[in-house]
């Protein structure tokens, strides 16, 4: 194994991953990172843009200057930075921390009262004693809190979400968006498929005539401005009331 120094030359094939961080010297590709921000379309990249550790390469064969060290790649600072943040210790760990041994002491005491009073039955009140220290031992408290974190965080991670500890903030969370913009342009989905199918009714494409199908005949097409059929991509439109483009087909 080379280890890449800055102002390195590295060579990043299509399927391939960069070694370490940089800047693309030559080439044109679509990275896709993913497994970085989260975004699941690839990225375009060409000479000065930046491209980092972790992120695949789609397309054609780029050249990268190294400008990040091993071990301090983004990708690298991403795992260290929630490693660090899942070892903090949650409110409700550090509750569980201050009631526990106060538990303990009175369950011990509670226990050798009982055993200490049982006189000619201690046989019998040795299995009740038994019992309330099965019961009330404080364990469920002081295990529960950090597996509930720790099963929650794996799962999260599994699904593109890394949560940076357990600081149970998200209970005083009241909305949620997306940070890439999805939502900047407010469209319910009723409106969204009336241009749907006002677009798609002036192409004879099957894949058009599915989607009309699926828009269903009892709703109305939207006001479309123009109508435009672009040969092996789709249909490109625009809506008459407001300053939104509409395109349905591939990407390519």
């Amino acid at each position: 194994m080379t280890v890449q120094g800055l102002g390195d030359l590295i060579r990043v094939p299509n399927g391939a991953s960069p070694a370490a961080d940089g800047v693309i010297i030559t080439g044109e590709t679509n990275l896709d990172e993913s497994s970085l921000t989260g975004e699941s379309r690839p990225i375009k990249k060409g000479p000065g843009d930046e491209v980092y550790a972790g992120a695949i390469n789609k397309a054609d064969a780029i050249t990268v200057r190294v400008r990040g060290t091993c071990g301090k790649s983004m990708l690298d600072q991403t795992v260290e930075a929630v490693g660090k943040d899942q070892t903090k210790r949650a409110p409700m760990e550090q509750i569980a921390d201050l009631i526990q041994p106060i538990l303990s002491r009175t369950l011990h005491r509670c226990r050798h009262k009982e055993l200490g009073s049982s006189g000619d039955q201690a046989a019998f009140v040795f299995q009740f004693a038994i019992a309330v220290f099965v019961v009330a031992y404080p364990c469920g408290l002081v295990l529960a809190a950090p597996m509930a974190i720790f099963v929650g965080g794996s799962i999260a991670a599994k699904n593109g979400i890394l949560a940076k500890g357990g600081g149970e903030a998200f209970e005083k969370a009241n909305s949620v968006v997306f940070p890439d913009g999805d939502l900047s342009e407010a469209m319910d989905e009723r409106r969204l498929l009336s241009g749907l199918k006002a677009a798609e009714e002036s192409s004879s494409h099957p894949i058009a005539k599915a989607i009309v199908s699926y828009c269903g005949s009892e709703r109305e097409a939207a006001a479309l401005g123009y109508v435009e059929e672009l040969p092996g991509k789709g249909m490109k439109a625009a809506y008459r009331d407001r300053p939104l483009d509409l395109a349905v087909g591939n990407e390519h």
